[in-house]
């Protein structure tokens, strides 16, 4: 399949169809380019999908870090946690509406201390063994 993609975007702007027109509007990529003025190139989807990837990576992925008490609770409160995790006296969970792909953002709290990060969603004692090392635990 082919698409219309603008590297570094953390999105796709249209899927081609057979005659290397946008699916909907049936516009060449030309015309959609000047249309919505961007500057989308046709790749394969694989292709594309992995550049956003990395745009998604570069945009929103950041690691570990100490936060105050109350951001941990304000989170807490902002929307249902998802995977609610506690092992070897660490509490981790995240938060249950993704950025993007499978990008959110988890919180963390360890010996009275709270962290906050984005990541992408893993297993949650693989996170919490990340941020223990992270702590030097």
């Amino acid at each position: 399949m082919k698409v219309l993609y603008v590297q570094g975007e953390t999105i796709l702007e249209t899927v081609l169809n057979e005659e290397g027109k946008s699916q909907y509007q049936g516009l060449t990529v030309e015309e959609y380019n000047d249309r919505y003025n961007v500057k989308a190139e046709v790749f394969d989807f694989d292709v594309a999908y992995n550049m956003m990837e990395a745009a998604c990576d570069k945009k929103y992925l950041r690691e570990w870090e100490e936060i105050t008490e109350e951001r941990y609770d304000e989170m807490l409160g902002v929307l249902p946690p998802e995977e609610w995790t506690v092992f070897d006296g660490l509490v981790i969970w995240r938060i249950c509406e993704w950025m993007t792909f499978n990008i959110t953002d988890h919180y963390a709290e360890y010996n009275g201390k709270f962290y906050g990060s984005c990541l992408r969603t893993d297993s949650m004692k693989k996170l919490g063994r990340n941020l223990l090392k992270q702590i030097g635990n």
